[in-house]
């Protein structure tokens, strides 16, 4: 694991791995962050590792994610279950069931954002317009 680590900051260090600013995201124009980002740049306060990002670990419509919150609730940070990758066939699905799910709690998404590089998506970022965290726990696996 440190190997990887290692390798994802000499990466970001030497400049090879790129950010755009937007990048499209289910249909939609979106803002990015870069995988360097932590906690602090995400404002995420709850289940949140500074190295491996979001730690509490979620089932939803047969999906297994992890996630972290920050901002009373209203922000969600959602990543695929494997560990320093990309996997946008259950990152992205999960996302859309988190999306959904949280409607039916009468929380809407008001922004998105993407962890982005190399092509690929890493992780969620989601600002609501309620305490959507609080509910997303409740789905919370072992």
């Amino acid at each position: 694991m440190t190997k990887i680590i290692t390798l994802i900051l000499v990466l970001f260090l030497s400049g090879c791995i790129n950010t755009p600013a937007f990048v499209k995201y289910n249909g939609k124009n979106v803002a990015t962050y870069s995988i360097a980002a932590g906690c602090g740049t995400l404002m995420l306060q709850e289940d949140c590792s500074q190295i491996s990002g979001a730690t509490r670990k979620v089932r939803i419509s047969g999906i297994n994610l992890k996630i972290a919150g920050g901002e009373e609730g209203k922000l969600v940070f959602i990543m695929a279950m494997a560990k320093f990758s990309a996997d946008e066939s259950t990152l992205i699905p999960g996302a859309k069931a988190i999306e959904e799910y949280l409607l039916e709690k009468n929380i809407s998404v008001t922004e998105t954002k993407v962890m982005y590089a190399d092509g690929r998506t890493y992780g969620v970022h989601l600002t609501l317009d309620g305490d959507g965290y609080s509910h997303l726990k409740e789905l919370t696996v072992e």
